[in-house]
């Protein structure tokens, strides 16, 4: 068997989750749920829109991947109130891959939008991704427009919300799954 061009990192290893975890499915999106250290399993399509209905989509650069080791950078979408989705690699858990064009297209993108309010969370799929939290793919729609960046579920356990900077910790975290 080759080796992918991409190794999956440890972020996103199911070694990282704890032993015998399955995620739930949202029986309205079939996608998996994400858990919250309030002890909830929520749909992730809900939790993005409760994070970010009363926001607006400010830039798209890049930005430290929030984990033990903030050294890696990623493209990211950032937000008015300083929420920030990291943009991983739905086949290995990294930083995805800098593509001039794409990135100038993308801020191109949101530069034009008039309403900058997200609208809609978008679910595709990558078959070829090897893990559910991989494979289940989110796009946002802002202002009624799709924005040409999209991320595995993976990228909401590294998300940042406004109070991560004060007090809490990431709402979503590996270690709160059981």
């Amino acid at each position: 068997m080759a080796e992918p061009a991409h190794p999956i990192v440890e972020r996103a290893q199911p070694q990282s989750l704890p032993a015998g975890q399955v995620f739930n499915l949202c029986k309205s999106h079939n996608i998996p749920m994400v858990y919250t250290e309030d002890g909830e399993w929520i749909c992730a399509v809900e939790s993005l829109m409760d994070c970010l209905e009363e926001t607006d989509l400010e830039d798209f650069r890049f930005m430290p991947i929030p984990d033990d080791d903030e050294t890696e950078i990623t493209l990211s979408l950032v937000f008015a109130d300083g929420h920030v989705i990291p943009l991983l690699c739905p086949d290995c858990g990294n930083s995805v891959d800098d593509d001039d064009d794409a990135i100038a297209s993308v801020r191109k993108q949101i530069a034009g939008l008039t309403d900058r309010h997200v609208t809609d969370v978008l679910i595709s799929e990558d078959d070829l991704a090897p893990y559910p939290w991989l494979s289940t793919i989110l796009t946002l729609e802002v202002g009624g427009t799709t924005i040409e960046a999209d991320f595995p579920l993976l990228s909401l356990y590294y998300m940042t919300h406004p109070e991560d900077d004060e007090e809490y910790e990431d709402e979503f975290e590996w270690d709160n799954l059981n």
